[in-house]
């Protein structure tokens, strides 16, 4: 019998998907992203800031409000608004530009924003009221806030949201990087 919407969390990993699920795979998930968070604890990955490169926000947005989906100003204002909000440094005004595709139906609006963390970008297909949102930066954010404003403002009516650490083994501080390193190989050696 299919589930509706499921959002699991693990630490700093979560899979949230609106679909047709059985119990048996939304345990067989469960167990993926628990097995994934031990051997990240383990391997000091979520305990250590000196690791990684940071988060990275996917959300495909279904059952939005096509006219919103179709207006540069709202594209515009979303990726003007949102570095702040989730306290980002906004390097570049937003570039906002309508697409029309060889299909008809595939037309739409793409934005980006650079930000001095990395950058943020929408997509939009108005005629199938689908947006996609990511949000990548090298420093945690408040994702939950871009998710509400976004929903808000496109008027999203269900969503996926994958929520990645990118980067696991980035030096984000090298002296504290060779130190751990240094206990890896000792711990191996043993």
């Amino acid at each position: 019998m299919p589930v509706g919407p499921i959002e699991i969390t693990r630490g700093s990993l979560t899979f949230s998907r609106a679909c047709g699920l059985h119990g048996q795979a939304v345990q067989r998930a469960r167990g993926i992203l628990a097995v994934r968070q031990t051997r990240l604890e383990e391997d000091g990955a979520l305990k250590n800031p000196a690791l990684g490169y940071g988060m990275h926000l996917t959300l495909d947005c279904y059952e939005c409000n096509p006219a919103k989906l179709a207006n540069l100003d709202v594209i515009y204002e979303f990726l003007d608004h949102c570095p702040s909000l989730i306290a980002m440094t906004k390097i570049m005004p937003p570039y906002v530009f309508k697409y029309h595709a060889p299909v008809p139906e595939d037309w739409g609006v793409s934005g980006f924003v650079l930000i001095a963390e990395s950058h943020i970008s929408v997509h939009t297909y108005p005629e199938k009221a689908y947006l996609s949102l990511d949000i990548f930066s090298c420093k945690d954010f408040d994702y939950q806030k871009a998710v509400s404003y976004a929903t808000e403002l496109f008027g999203i009516g269900r969503h996926e949201l994958n929520l990645l650490n990118r980067g696991l083994e980035f030096p984000r501080e090298v002296n504290k990087v060779e130190g751990l390193l240094r206990q890896e190989r000792q711990r191996l050696r043993v």
